[in-house]
């Protein structure tokens, strides 16, 4: 919800002075809510495979990890200002992007697997569908399960968008090329002209 607050904030015309500093906050917010998500899963799942310890030194490491990757991004990527365009981009880092995002699968996967290991012990499978305990180990794999697949969908779509755009801004900047040579050649052109003054002085001159 805070996020999309501040989405309806920075959809209002932003200046070369605040330019940095929103984009700063909207990625810093954007990390918060993934960060929060990945806890979330993680420490449910910690629940389900019973507080185990190298559940938690796994889980730990992953977190740590995405929060590094998270700073790193906040560094590296940000927003800056087009003097050409009058238009405030944003620069996003390749590297820090494609770590935190492989990071959020990893806590998905990892929520998952201990989530179905648990769910396929011997002496679980003993225990009625009616426990909770049960419910809650189903309810987490499936979660994890929808989750993983729903992150390998958009960072389908995402990179499918990324060389969509690289098409066409190498498209435009071919159109751009071809437009700046037709003009330099209609100025080429028209300054070969002689001008009227001329044209009468070679007129008399034949006569």
């Amino acid at each position: 919800m805070l996020q999309l607050s501040f989405y309806a904030i920075i959809s209002l015309p932003v200046t070369h002075q605040d330019c940095y500093s929103l984009n700063f906050i909207q990625t810093l917010l954007w990390h918060i809510s993934f960060v929060t998500f990945d806890i979330f899963i993680l420490y449910k799942s910690f629940i389900v495979v019973d507080k185990n310890k190298l559940y938690l030194a796994l889980a730990s490491m992953v977190l740590l990890y995405r929060i590094g990757w998270s700073i790193v991004g906040l560094i590296k990527s940000g927003g800056y200002w087009d003097d050409a365009e009058q238009a405030c981009n944003y620069h996003q880092d390749s590297s820090s992007g494609f770590q935190y995002t492989l990071t959020d699968i990893l806590c998905d996967l990892l929520a998952t697997i201990a989530s179905v290991v648990m769910l396929c012990k011997p002496e679980n499978r003993l225990l009625t569908f009616e426990s909770l305990w049960l419910l809650l180990v189903k309810e987490n794999a499936l979660r994890s399960f929808i989750t993983l697949i729903i992150n390998a969908v958009q960072n389908y779509c995402f990179i499918r968008l990324l060389n969509l755009e690289l098409y066409y801004k190498a498209h435009r900047e071919e159109k751009l090329a071809e437009s700046l040579r037709l003009s330099a050649s209609s100025r080429n052109s028209v300054a070969d002209r002689p001008s009227a003054p001329e044209r009468h002085s070679q007129t008399t001159r034949k006569g």
